[in-house]
C-alpha cells in the first residue's frame, strides 16, 4: 500500500503589479512572474543555512525584491525606527492574552485560532497584501532575550501576497481533505476546522479520488526556518504540527508589518 500524503504545491498567482522599483528601475516581480523566485535565491546565498538566520533572510529578500533595506533581529526589526519607512506595524496580540513569565505561553491555547484570524483580517484590510509577519517559536531559545520593549517573537517571514496553491492525494486510497492533511501536517483539532474551511474554501470531508486535486487562493510565505529555506502558503504553518508528537503546534502568529507606499517611490 503506498503511504499517504498530500503536497502543497505552488500553481500560479493573484497579484498586482506595482510598476519600477527603486533608483535601479527593477521592475517589480509578482509570484506569478517565472523568474519570482531569483529573490529568494538571492536572499539565501547570505544565510549560514546551519544556523537559525531568519531575520536576515528577510532582511536580504526585501533588498532584492524592492532594492530597499531593512535590519534587525526577528523581535526588532519591525520596530526600529529607520525601517519604519517601508514597515508599519498593523496587528499584534494583545499582550494579556500571553504570559511572559510562564515562556510566553498563552493563557487560552485556542487563542492561537483567534490570532490566525486576526493576523488575515489585517492582512486583508488593507491595499498592499506584502509584509513582514512575526511568529513565536515554541522551541527557541531566544524566548530567555526578549525584553519588553521588543516584539514578543522568536522568528519573522517575508508575506510576500496572494498565491495558488494545490492539494493533491498521491495516496493509492479515496481520502477526505482531512485525512489527506493529517497525513501530511498533523492532527487537525476541532476547534481550528472553522477556520481552516474558510482559508481553504473547502469542507474538510471533501472526497479526493486517487490523484485528485484541488487548489486554493492564500498568502505566499517565505522564510528561513529550521535551518532551510522554504516558500509555502500560510495555512500551511497555521497546520504544521510538531513531527514527534503530530498535535502541538509549533508556531504561532504575534505581529503583522505591511509594507508601505514609499517602497514603491
Amino acid at each position: 500500500m503506498q503511504k499517504k500524503n498530500i503536497w502543497l504545491i505552488l500553481v500560479g498567482a493573484l497579484c498586482v503589479s506595482f510598476g519600477a522599483v527603486g533608483a535601479k528601475n527593477f521592475p517589480y516581480r509578482g509570484t506569478d512572474h517565472a523568474d519570482y523566485s531569483v529573490y529568494s535565491e538571492q536572499a539565501a546565498t547570505h544565510v549560514a543555512m546551519e544556523q537559525n538566520e531568519c531575520a536576515k533572510f528577510v532582511n536580504r529578500l526585501f533588498w532584492y525584491r524592492f532594492n530597499q533595506s531593512i535590519w534587525g533581529n526577528a523581535w526588532d526589526v519591525q520596530l526600529n525606527v529607520q525601517n519604519q519607512k517601508y514597515l508599519e506595524l498593523q496587528w499584534r496580540i494583545n499582550s494579556d492574552e500571553y504570559d511572559r513569565d510562564q515562556n510566553f505561553s498563552l493563557r487560552d491555547y485556542r487563542d492561537r485560532v483567534k490570532h490566525f484570524g486576526e493576523l488575515y483580517a489585517s492582512i486583508e484590510s488593507g491595499y498592499y497584501r506584502v509584509g513582514v509577519v512575526g511568529f513565536l517559536y515554541r522551541y527557541s531559545f531566544a524566548k530567555d532575550f526578549l525584553a519588553e520593549d521588543v516584539l514578543p517573537q522568536t522568528h519573522i517571514a517575508f508575506l510576500a501576497g496572494k498565491h495558488s496553491f494545490r492539494l493533491s492525494n498521491n495516496s493509492d486510497e479515496v481520502q477526505t481533505l482531512k485525512d489527506a492533511l493529517e497525513s501530511q501536517y498533523g492532527v487537525i483539532h476541532d476547534y481550528e476546522k472553522k477556520l481552516l474551511e474558510e482559508r481553504l474554501g473547502y469542507s474538510l470531508y471533501q472526497i479526493l479520488l486517487p490523484g485528485q486535486s484541488l487548489t486554493y487562493d492564500d498568502y505566499l510565505i517565505e522564510q528561513q526556518f529550521q535551518k532551510k529555506i522554504e516558500s509555502v502558503s500560510l495555512v500551511s504553518l497555521f497546520l504544521r504540527k510538531h513531527r514527534n508528537n503530530r498535535t502541538t503546534s509549533i508556531l504561532r502568529p504575534v505581529s503583522f508589518s505591511r509594507i508601505t507606499k514609499h517602497v514603491f517611490e
